[in-house]
C-alpha cells in the first residue's frame, strides 16, 4: 500500500469511526456458526468431506487469530472477547482438529525427528 493510500484510508477511518479490526469478532462469531451449522448435519467424523471443511474452517480462524494478535483493540469489551476470552481458550473448532489431525501431525513430526537423526 503506497503512504498516500495509506493517509486516506486513516482519513476516511476517522470520517466513519470505523478501524481495520472492527470486524474481526464478527468473523469469528461467522465462523463459529459455520462450525455449528457443521455439527448439526451429524456427518460421521471420519468422512473425509468433513475433514475437509473442519480443515477450512480451522485453517480460517487461525488467520483470523493471527490478525488480532496484530490489531490494536483499544475497546474494552473487544479487548476482552479476545484476550479475556477467546484466544485463552481453545474453541470448538480448533478442539475438534485437534481430536481429528492431532495425532497425525504428532507422527509427522517424529518422522521429521528420526529423519534428522539419520543425517
Amino acid at each position: 500500500m503506497r503512504p498516500v493510500h495509506y493517509v486516506l484510508l486513516l482519513f476516511c477511518c476517522s470520517l466513519f469511526a470505523c478501524s481495520p479490526c472492527a470486524q474481526l469478532q464478527q468473523r469469528d462469531q461467522n465462523l463459529q456458526a459455520a462450525f455449528e451449522k457443521l455439527q448439526e448435519q451429524k456427518w460421521p467424523e471420519t468422512a473425509p468431506k468433513y475433514k475437509v471443511k473442519v480443515k477450512t474452517l480451522y485453517k480460517k480462524e487461525q488467520e483470523l487469530l493471527k490478525q488480532v494478535r496484530s490489531c490494536q483493540i483499544d475497546n474494552p469489551e473487544d479487548y476482552k472477547y479476545w484476550y479475556g476470552e477467546r484466544l485463552k481458550y481453545p474453541s470448538a473448532i480448533e478442539k475438534t482438529w485437534f481430536r481429528l489431525f492431532g495425532e497425525e501431525q504428532q507422527q509427522q513430526q517424529r518422522q521429521r525427528q528420526k529423519v534428522k537423526k539419520g543425517d
